[in-house]
């Protein structure tokens, strides 16, 4: 064998195996991908629990703070009904007004009631088909129907 062709193919070969190296390394680096997401998650599960820890007063705060806009915006409107009742129809109108805000509250408040007592009496329902259900299944499995 002469000289340049042992190069030749010493080179091909170093060639192939640099190759082959470049493909091991890339499927180690996938595989290590592979295996290091579920830590990478847990970590970031870590993280952002922290987070919102470390930020839990300050969403309270958040939180309080857009309650006592609301309730200041709600304060505002209603100051602003009362004078538009007052100048349009004067003192006996707005009294008559607060008179009908507090039937409405009543019978949304008895509407709120009987929706309540509904619910209640579908889930009664719901509950005795399921235990209804349950027996016959119960028998025909026993009869050897099932």
């Amino acid at each position: 064998m002469d000289p340049i062709s042992g190069i030749s193919g010493a080179a091909k070969g170093i060639r192939e195996l640099t190759k082959a190296g470049k493909e091991l390394d890339g499927a180690i680096g996938e595989l290590n991908e592979f295996t290091n997401q579920p830590l990478k998650e847990q970590h970031n599960i870590r993280v952002e629990t922290e987070r919102r820890k470390r930020l839990k007063p300050l969403h309270t705060d958040q939180k309080a703070f857009a309650r006592l806009v609301e309730k200041k915006n709600m304060e505002a409107e209603r100051e602003k009904i009362k004078q538009e009742a007052l100048k349009r129809y004067g003192k006996t109108a707005y009294d008559e007004l607060r008179t009908i805000v507090s039937q409405i509250e009543k019978e949304e408040e008895l509407e709120k009631k009987a929706f309540d007592k509904d619910a209640g009496k579908l889930l009664d329902l719901k509950l005795m088909s399921v235990a209804f259900a349950v027996i016959v299944t119960y028998i025909l499995h026993a009869a050897g129907l099932i």
